[in-house]
């Protein structure tokens, strides 16, 4: 009988009238964490946990949980399920959309499964209409990373503190989701976090870039409760957040938007020089995709907003759990 409601709920759901979309996609490339001294700051050992999350509340019922530790690539999550045969599924690491935004090379990045317009760099409105949306009602999300393997152990990654000849880690995420006004509380959510200690021989301005791609869809043509798409990058260093990458598009209320933006070289730094000792340090990034249409969800909201907040800091909470063990070297 689940199947059959599903089957009957998916037919129902196509894009139409009372569309919402939402898409969040980041890439996050070349992590590097120096002192601004060359040769003052010394890494130790380096884990990688990423994950996947989607859920629908209202209309379809089904929940996907991927969860990995250890390694670069989580599966991909997608609801509702079971999927509908006649709807073709978006594979996982779909790396088919060469990003207009980025070098030549490099520019291969995790794709949307509902492909909408481009539109150039920077915020376009008006871009994307119903017939872009041309699906059941869903929601994903997929992350890979990539860089030295990881077997879940603690791993030195000389990439990451920018040894000669290395380059850093990558980390491409998306989390997408479509709804109609009846379909309630959607989310898809992908976390990906880095975590070690270094150590600094003398005091010193600690710094960590990357280079960095957004891309961000919001459509709706219809009031909706609310719905936004996020993506999120943070350093956080004993315990003290250092620098916060945040870019979003939301809306109550009919919107049309997207934002493409793309920047070599973001950097974050300590307000001040740290002194000379080892320390223990997080890196999470996020991309959240939310769609909240249904009044009736409103009351028990509360409880999911911020979600994909809230999972990268449940990452970094089991993070400084392993930090605890990592032994620190004799005189620091």
């Amino acid at each position: 009988m689940s199947l059959i409601a599903s089957a009957l709920t998916l037919g129902r759901a196509i894009a139409g009238p009372e569309t919402v979309y939402f898409f969040a996609q980041q890439s996050v490339s070349n992590l590097t964490l120096t002192g601004s001294t060359p040769g003052n700051l010394t890494g130790g050992a380096v884990w990688v946990e990423s994950y996947t999350e989607a859920q629908q509340s209202h209309g379809v019922s089904g929940f996907s949980f991927d969860a990995t530790s250890g390694v670069l690539d989580p599966a991909q999550s997608l609801v509702p399920l079971p999927w509908s045969p006649s709807n073709p599924s978006p594979p996982p690491e779909n790396l088919s959309v060469v990003n207009p935004l980025a070098p030549p090379g490099p520019g291969i990045v995790l794709g949307q499964y509902q492909a909408t317009p481009w539109g150039p760099l920077g915020s376009t409105p008006g871009l994307v209409s119903t017939a872009d949306i041309n699906r059941p009602d869903f929601a994903r999300a997929d992350v890979l990373g990539t860089g030295p393997t990881i077997t879940g152990q603690p791993t030195m990654l000389p990439g990451l503190f920018a040894a000669p000849g290395q380059t850093g880690l990558s980390f491409d995420s998306v989390a997408e989701a479509s709804a109609t006004k009846s379909t309630g509380f959607t989310y898809g959510s992908s976390v990906w976090a880095v975590s070690g200690h270094f150590t600094l021989a003398s005091a010193d301005t600690v710094s960590l870039s990357f280079d960095h791609l957004v891309r961000l869809v919001g459509f709706s043509d219809v009031d909706c409760e609310n719905a936004f798409g996020e993506v999120l990058v943070q350093l956080e260093i004993q315990g003290t957040a250092m620098g916060i990458l945040s870019e979003s598009v939301t809306t109550a209320s009919p919107v049309n938007e997207t934002v493409n933006l793309f920047s070599l070289a973001t950097s974050f730094s300590t307000p001040e020089p740290l002194e000379a000792g080892t320390y223990s340090f997080s890196i999470v990034g996020f991309s959240y995709a939310e769609l909240c249409t249904a009044p009736e969800t409103v009351a028990g909201r509360p409880m999911q907003m911020g979600l994909g907040l809230l999972a990268g800091m449940s990452v970094l909470r089991r993070l400084r759990q392993r930090r605890t063990a990592v032994a620190t070297p004799a005189g620091a």
